[in-house]
């Protein structure tokens, strides 16, 4: 199975994500962290999960957790879902660019039921614009495939961040490789 963690703000912008991580071993608990954030604001966790199928892998999208503010960098309350961030979670179709690709945040993956082509981020730049789901979330078709494409503990890497128009790059977007795999315990 692979886990991948979110953290989403107010306004349903990616705003620091983790790698997809697979596990190689048997294991009893499998925990992904997005990176740590210590600048003033609300946020929200959400997840991916993809299980192996037999014939490739069936990926899933967890619910986003409530809201959370944080108002020092040791203490978040949890408050009530802004306006904008139930219209997101109440969309029916993304909106389309000039090169027919779908846009919008990750977050309206849970009413619409598949993700954008280009999800809204805030890049390391503070610019905000699009990643490609494709470059966020690489799809993996076997095991084997899936255990090379994780990364090391620790490891960040940068994806392009875009205009909406999926070509223009405006900057870049970083993940950040955090888990943690518990062995089976007997």
């Amino acid at each position: 199975m692979g886990g991948q963690a979110y953290l989403y703000d107010k306004a349903g912008n990616l705003k620091a994500g983790s790698t997809m991580v697979y596990n190689s071993d048997s294991i009893s608990a499998f925990h992904v962290y997005s990176p740590r954030i210590s600048t003033y604001g609300e946020y929200y966790a959400f997840s991916r999960a993809d299980f192996y199928n037999g014939n490739g892998y069936t990926r899933y999208a967890g619910n986003k957790s409530p809201i959370q503010t944080l108002n020092s960098s040791t203490f978040a309350k949890t408050t009530e879902d802004s306006k904008v961030i139930e219209d997101l979670l109440s969309k029916t179709e993304y909106d389309v660019n000039d090169n027919g690709e779908t846009y919008g945040s990750g977050l309206s993956i849970l009413s619409i039921g598949e993700e954008p082509d280009l999800i809204s981020a805030i890049g390391t730049n503070g610019v905000k614009g699009y990643v490609r789901a494709i470059d966020l979330t690489p799809e993996v078709s076997s095991i084997e495939e899936a255990i090379e494409a994780n990364k090391d503990n620790g490891d960040i890497s940068t994806i392009p961040l875009y205009d909406v128009d999926g070509t223009t790059v405006l900057g870049e977007f970083e993940l950040v490789t955090n888990f943690e795999l518990d062995p089976e315990k007997k």
